[in-house]
């Protein structure tokens, strides 16, 4: 993994897990993540669009509690003391739509994308996506039937 931060990352989506080292600062990766007008590039199984590395890991029963693993068939287990929460990460980031993705940094501040959208006004009727965040959304969907139809999704 690179230099920085190491980001546990739910892909809501995928309902996958992963480690996202974004090779940054904590606080570049705010900033970064501050700016971002949208998290439809990375929706539909579109992880690797992220900057950095991503690894993905898989959440396994070990001895009765919850753990993180690199493979299902791994016997090598994340240093993650078998705990839930694992102790490897500086942030934690979950990435779905517009009204639910965030990042939450080392001291617990809940950082949230320019293009957030409160879940009460996303889910209104009135709501209308601003015209380059609907674009950005149709492109993914776009890319995730390429994707599919080639047997990469």
């Amino acid at each position: 993994m690179e230099d920085g931060v190491v980001v546990f990352l739910e892909e809501e989506h995928g309902y996958r897990y992963w480690m996202w080292s974004p090779g940054m600062s904590e606080d570049d990766l705010a900033s970064w993540w501050k700016a971002m007008p949208t998290v439809a590039p990375y929706f539909y199984h579109s992880m690797d669009k992220l900057p950095g590395t991503l690894v993905q890991i898989f959440q396994v029963e070990v001895d009765g509690k919850w753990a993180f693993r690199t493979r299902r068939d791994s016997s090598v287990q994340l240093p993650d003391n078998g705990c839930l929460q694992p102790t490897w990460w500086t942030c934690k980031a979950h990435i779905h739509t517009d009204e639910d993705s965030g990042l939450r940094l080392s001291d617990g501040e809940q950082v949230l994308h320019a293009g957030h959208v409160d879940p009460d006004v996303y889910y209104s009727d009135d709501y209308v996506m601003p015209p380059d965040v609907a674009a950005a959304w149709e492109e993914a969907m776009l890319d995730y039937t390429k994707k599919l139809g080639e047997g990469n999704a």
